[in-house]
C-alpha cells in the first residue's frame, strides 16, 4: 500500500488518507461489512436495491437535485453492492471538497428511499431481465449441465429465475 495516514474517529469509521498533492481530485470510497449474503431470507437483492438508491433522495435532496448538484461540480458517485460488502465511492475536483463531501455524506447518512424510486428501479431491474433471452453473465464452476440460480426481483418481492449453462464454465446462461 503507498505511503498513508490513517485514524480511527470516535464513532470507530477508520480513515485512511493517500494524498497525491499533483493532482487535483478527491476520491472518496467508503467500504461497509455487509453485502447481498447478509439479505433476509426473502428479500434477496435487497442490498443492491438499497445501494442503488443512495442517489435517489436524501433529506436535503431529490433525486433531481442530488443528480444536477453532482452534475454541477462534474462529480461522480458510485454505490454497488457485492456478496460480503457494499461500497460507495466519489470522485470530484479538489476545489469542490466541500459540495462533494457534502454529496457524498448527504446519500450515506440520510437516504430517504422514495417509494416512487424504489418502484421505478424495481421496475427496470424487471425489465432489463425480461428484455434478454440470454443473460451476458458468467456461471463460473458450471458445467454444460449443470443450473445455476440467480434471483431476480418481481413486483417488490424476490422470485428465483433457473438458468442453464450453455457450454463450459464462464459461458452464457440460457434462462429456462
Amino acid at each position: 500500500m503507498p505511503p498513508h495516514e490513517k485514524y480511527v474517529l470516535k464513532n470507530g469509521l477508520t480513515v485512511l488518507l493517500l494524498e497525491k498533492h499533483g493532482v487535483p481530485m478527491i476520491n472518496v470510497f467508503a467500504l461497509l461489512k455487509t453485502g447481498s449474503a447478509a439479505d433476509p431470507s426473502g428479500q434477496s437483492g435487497l442490498a443492491s436495491v438499497t445501494a442503488g438508491l443512495l442517489r435517489k433522495g436524501t433529506k436535503g435532496r431529490t433525486a433531481q437535485q442530488f443528480a444536477a448538484d453532482l452534475d454541477y461540480i462534474g462529480g461522480e458517485f458510485e454505490a454497488e453492492a457485492g456478496a460480503d460488502y457494499s461500497s460507495v465511492a466519489a470522485e470530484f475536483l479538489t476545489k469542490d471538497l466541500e459540495r462533494g463531501l457534502g454529496l457524498f455524506s448527504d446519500a450515506v447518512l440520510h437516504p430517504t428511499f422514495p417509494q416512487a424510486e424504489v418502484d421505478k428501479l424495481l421496475a427496470q431491474s424487471v425489465d432489463a431481465v425480461r428484455g434478454r433471452r440470454m443473460i451476458r453473465s458468467r456461471c463460473w464452476g458450471c458445467t454444460t449441465t449443470d443450473i445455476c440460480m440467480e434471483r431476480i426481483l418481481t413486483a417488490g418481492s424476490a422470485a428465483g429465475t433457473r438458468l442453464r449453462c450453455n457450454g463450459s464454465a464462464g459461458r452464457d446462461c440460457e434462462i429456462l
